[in-house]
């Protein structure tokens, strides 16, 4: 009886390669593999699950992908590509790191978790014959799209002779037409809106120790300082390329920011001594010259990589704050000139309940989101906002989703981990809610004061009523809302008197209040914590 031979099956193969790896290698052989890991990580591992893919193997600078559906398999290459142009646009050309990619549409042998064979070796000539930036396909996969898919079109290159395969390959190179869903309108809005982004340079930190084996350090938590604010896109952060050229030199804050066209600088200097040692961070307004924010960070020298990634996670945690507050105290000193600015501001009175239609402005914001997310569905703050507004319309799943993806894309960014807490909080799990909330305020000991609200809830749910009373009496002007916490805080620790005052102020500050109009406007996934919140506004004698 003959041996059966080895597992074959028709696949969808994606070859892909990077342009100038070796030169790019050479020039900054850690800020290139550093780069190219974020763009794995952020860009391409997530369009490979999103087309429902997988990664067969990765090399230094290529990789191969499989799919069970040819068109999954060209979206994934026209995202991949679209999106790192994208990425690039704010990066000298010397800098760009650019993939050439094939596809194609062929039989190829199994053998654990490889695949081999001629429909693999035509998808790697394929992907020599694109352009940087570019994609090339087989006959195959073009005659099996047609015209199927709106937003791509191909060009016919002809029969190609190539390295390897006998026979010539008739090769279509994709045109990736602009995305059908993002009008010119809101490209062009998308554009302003990035050019307004408040930008940042991160100065090489300086080594004050004369200690040379401090110098790996001190451009270690420079590099990843870099990296970690880049995952903001509200923050337009300098490369380490641009900003290393200042390694080593005497620099002028304002000059610096001239040349690189920068709002604010970082720097800082690193210093051992013993077996101690501290790293100092200053921010700075370059138009003003005026220190922002400064920290000291002293740590004990044991390991050196997990001091490394505390810092980061410290600094990261913290600087996008201070850079943000910096801006609103700039913009107070002009006037807008930007009325779609402004209406911004003024369409979050949904959230509040003010004096607009809420389900139509929850429409419109859920519609910007839907461009922003086509424009970048790796956007932290994107999926941030989706799972807030999902929240809002008791949609707990979908709240959960976005709120995964926020996480994942940016775990050291304060609010995102705020709103973990406030939603395990809603979703009937409030202990972990408050392991969650305290660590964004370790996070950003500057936090806004909305924080303690997250934190009293959290613990009312949790039945830690007097963490939660002395939660929301952090709150310097309470609102009717935090009134209303407190005084079902009180009612449940069985203080009468203190339960009827707080019920008093709600009542001056909302005379309308009920207790069924407001538990509306809350969010619980469970009856229980919904009736025990009850409980506490009906004992201290608000009305129903």
């Amino acid at each position: 009886m003959d041996a059966p031979g080895p597992e074959r099956r028709l696949a969808a193969v994606v070859a892909a390669d990077m342009v100038g790896y070796s030169r790019l290698m050479e020039i900054d052989e850690t800020g290139t593999l550093a780069r190219l890991k974020t763009h794995r990580i952020e860009l391409i591992d997530a369009a490979v699950a999103k087309n429902r893919g997988r990664i067969i193997k990765t090399t230094g600078d290529g990789m191969l992908l499989e799919f069970q559906s040819v068109a999954d398999a060209v979206l994934c290459a026209a995202e991949i590509q679209r999106r790192m142009a994208r990425r690039n646009a704010d990066v000298s050309p010397a800098r760009w790191i650019q993939f050439r990619i094939g596809v194609n549409l062929g039989d190829v042998i199994v053998d654990d978790n490889d695949i081999f064979g001629d429909g693999v070796n035509v998808a790697a000539r394929l992907e020599m014959l694109a352009d940087p930036g570019g994609i090339c396909v087989s006959a195959a996969v073009r005659d099996q799209l047609g015209d199927r898919l709106q937003d791509i079109a191909f060009e016919d290159l002809g029969d190609q002779s190539v390295k390897n395969i006998s026979r010539p390959i008739r090769v279509f190179r994709v045109r990736l037409e602009p995305n059908p869903t993002i009008g010119p309108e809101d490209a062009k809005n998308a554009v302003a809106a990035m050019s307004k982004k408040p930008s940042i340079a991160v100065l090489p930190l300086v080594n004050m120790s004369g200690d040379p084996e401090q110098e790996f350090f001190a451009d270690g938590l420079t590099e990843d300082i870099i990296t970690e604010l880049s995952r903001f896109h509200d923050l337009l952060v300098i490369s380490r390329n641009s900003t290393f050229v200042y390694k080593g030199k005497a620099v002028k804050v304002q000059e610096v920011a001239r040349e690189f066209g920068v709002e604010y600088i970082l720097e800082g200097s690193v210093r051992k001594a013993g077996d101690r040692i501290r790293v100092t961070v200053q921010l700075i307004d370059a138009e003003t010259d005026r220190h922002v924010w400064a920290e000291r960070y002293d740590r004990q020298l044991e390991d050196i990589f997990a001091i490394q990634d505390e810092m980061t996670r410290a600094i990261v945690a913290t600087l996008p704050g201070r850079v943000e507050a910096a801006t609103h105290d700039r913009a107070k000193r002009k006037p807008t000139d930007n009325m779609a600015a402004y209406d911004c501001v003024l369409g979050q009175t949904w959230v509040y309940g003010w004096y607009v239609d809420r389900d139509a402005t929850f429409q419109q914001v859920a519609k910007e989101l839907e461009i922003a997310l086509a424009l970048d569905d790796n956007d932290s703050d994107v999926h941030r906002i989706l799972a807030a507004l999902n929240l809002n319309h008791k949609d707990h799943d979908k709240a959960s989703y976005h709120q995964e993806r926020a996480l994942a894309l940016n775990p050291n960014y304060d609010v995102v981990v705020v709103q973990q807490g406030e939603l395990l909080t809603w979703l009937g799990r409030p202990e972990e809610g408050i392991d969650w909330i305290k660590k964004a305020m370790r996070l950003n000991p500057y936090h806004p004061e909305r924080f303690w609200s997250h934190l009293g809830r959290a613990c009312y749910c949790a039945q830690k009523y007097p963490e939660a009373a002395e939660a929301f009496a952090r709150i310097t002007r309470p609102d009717h809302t935090h009134h209303a916490f407190l005084a079902a805080t009180f009612a449940q620790m069985g203080d009468a008197v203190a339960a009827s005052a707080h019920a008093a102020e709600v009542l001056k500050l909302e005379p309308k209040f009920s207790v069924a109009v407001y538990l509306a406007t809350q969010h619980y996934k469970h009856e229980a914590d919904r009736k025990r919140h009850e409980a506490g506004l009906l004992m201290a004698g608000l009305p129903a």
